[in-house]
């Protein structure tokens, strides 16, 4: 089973700064970490992708303009019990 982090994260910049901390294996090229060597972008592109995700099922609310995001209550159960956003789309 996949290490899982419980992070308090409001928005898509935050969000990257907690990346930083956590150890991530990506695939990249070598011109990617050459070009971008805190790889901010790719974060920036993770955190985007997932918050678009997480907001078509339903499990967030994500404003693209501003970054922000903000918990539903189905988000809140889903991340108690370790219901992934898979199995919440099965059931909608």
């Amino acid at each position: 089973m996949p290490m899982r982090y419980l992070v308090l994260v409001r928005s898509v910049p935050s969000c990257c700064v907690q990346m930083s901390f956590m150890s991530v294996c990506v695939c990249l090229s070598y011109r990617a970490v050459d070009t971008d060597p805190i790889l901010l972008d790719r974060r920036l592109d993770l955190a985007h992708s997932a918050a678009v995700l997480l907001d078509k099922h339903g499990l967030i609310r994500y404003d693209r303009k501003t970054g922000g995001m903000q918990a539903t209550d189905l988000g809140r159960i889903a991340s108690h019990y370790y219901v992934t956003y898979q199995t919440i789309s099965a059931f909608k």
